[in-house]
């Protein structure tokens, strides 16, 4: 029975190896890429364990005498009572010594040309080799097609506060103002080792996340501060926070306007937003804000104006009316340098200076030269910021021709009476000279404007018509 014991140890105990090899490569694996808790592992000893003991109690030599003797005929019935007279003789009453020791001796010689080898069970040791390979080969799997995972898998098994696991938040601390939709995304490293994260915030339910390509998103609606961060099994993230700005606004606006120097209109001050001044005029703006400031602008859609702030929460700029425009005004704010902010706007209508008029009230018509070879003009002119100067215009077929005959100085309204002498220009009988007169205003912005008035013809009579008279 020794033997036999022996050559059991020897095929047992490679089996139980290669068993307890299995079972933990299988258990590595399974706790490592289910994230499952280390406990798991210990979990595993029990059913070892089991086979252990009953392995183990198959060795006792009752047991073994039991499994002879179902295997061999020859000693069927008898191995075990020939055990039990060895071990104690002295209970067998009414039987000699000698015919116990015969008894013994008869199943000693019976034993000894028996093939006690085929109750080796071999096939446990084949049985614990598979176990061991599929243990081994799903533990390379693993570790070859999802290294990530794996790695981090078995961190979070045996050593939870030492995880490997890495983000990266986007935004993290920031400011926004009151209902500001704010996107906030999470790249957790190592790539590939995880499917989803979860967001938790302050007064909230905690959320799972998916990873796209390893990053998660969530919207976030600011209507107060918020505290959050993401979690990945133990490791988590830094808390960032979510600021609600007061928003920015205006408290006071003014703004004063500054007419050309040739228009001769007084210096105006108005609140806004609708604004309307001539072209060329200049606007300041000066105002003030709920909170500091860090810079502000006043933005057109062709200009922008800086507006430079002063102390007091105050800001002021400048900016010239060119054409008609829609302004809005945006801050910054000094302490969190966010984003602008629109806190306003204003609107300009610009009036353009208007072309001056101009009309010969004398003749006002087509007349004939009189002998005195003198036609008197009376002009009027208006303009409704100031006139420039006053030019006659002639010629026989165009109006090439031209002289000036004064200067208005920027008045607004003129009326002049002027002699035109015709006796140097060589008119023959019979001839028309076509003439009109011109005048420009004295708009220095966006250049003199000239008003004409109707052509006229001048006709020097003939001999016949003149000695007729």
């Amino acid at each position: 029975m020794a033997v036999l014991r022996r050559q059991r140890l020897a095929n047992d105990l490679p089996a139980l190896v290669l068993l307890a090899v299995g079972l933990l490569a299988a258990g590595v694996v399974l706790t490592a890429l289910l994230f499952w808790s280390g406990w798991v592992l210990l979990g595993l000893l029990l059913p070892f364990g089991l086979v252990v003991g009953r392995w183990l109690a198959g060795l006792r030599r009752r047991q073994l005498a039991y499994a002879v003797e179902a295997a061999f005929p020859a000693v069927a019935g008898r191995l075990v009572a020939a055990l039990d007279l060895a071990d104690q003789p002295e209970t067998r009453e009414g039987y000699s010594a000698e015919l116990q020791q015969a008894a013994v001796r008869s199943v000693e010689d019976d034993m000894r040309g028996l093939p006690l080898t085929r109750l080796c069970r071999r096939g446990r040791l084949v049985r614990a080799g598979l176990v061991a390979a599929v243990g081994v080969g799903l533990l390379l799997v693993g570790r070859l097609a999802l290294p990530a995972r794996f790695e981090v898998g078995l961190a979070n098994a045996l050593a939870r506060d030492r995880l490997p696991v890495r983000f990266a938040v986007v935004p993290g601390d920031t400011a926004v103002l009151p209902g500001t939709e704010v996107v906030v995304e999470c790249r957790v490293e190592p790539a590939g080792a995880f499917r989803a994260v979860t967001f938790e915030a302050a007064g909230r339910p905690r959320k799972r996340l998916p990873l796209v390509d390893g990053v998660a998103r969530v919207e976030l609606y600011a209507t107060h501060e918020l505290s959050y961060r993401f979690r990945a099994l133990a490791a988590v993230s830094a808390e960032h926070r979510v600021c609600v700005l007061e928003p920015l606004g205006i408290e006071e606006l003014s703004f004063t306007c500054r007419y050309p120097p040739y228009s001769g209109l007084p210096e105006v001050r108005s609140a806004g937003p609708d604004l309307v001044a001539l072209v060329g005029s200049e606007f300041t703006v000066t105002g003030r804000a709920n909170q500091e400031l860090s810079e502000g602008r006043l933005v057109f859609p062709v200009d922008t104006v800086e507006l430079e702030p002063g102390p007091g929460r105050a800001f002021t700029g400048a900016f010239t009316v060119r054409r008609d425009d829609r302004g809005v005004f945006q801050l910054r704010d000094g302490q969190f340098d966010g984003d602008w902010q629109e806190c306003g706007f204003v609107t300009v209508r610009a009036v353009p200076d208007e072309t001056p008029l101009v009309r010969v009230l004398r003749p006002g018509r087509d007349v004939d030269l009189p002998m005195s070879m003198q036609l008197p003009l009376l002009i009027n002119s208006l303009d409704d910021y100031g006139l420039g100067a006053l030019w006659l215009r002639w010629d026989r077929d165009s109006l090439d021709r031209r002289a000036r005959i004064r200067s208005l100085a920027g008045r607004r309204e003129d009326t002049t009476l002027y002699v035109w002498d015709l006796s140097d220009l060589g008119l023959l009988p019979g001839e028309v000279i076509r003439y009109r007169v011109e005048i420009t205003d004295n708009d220095v912005v966006s250049g003199p404007k000239t008003g004409r008035s109707d052509v006229y013809e001048v006709r020097f009579p003939t001999m016949e018509e003149i000695y007729s008279a």
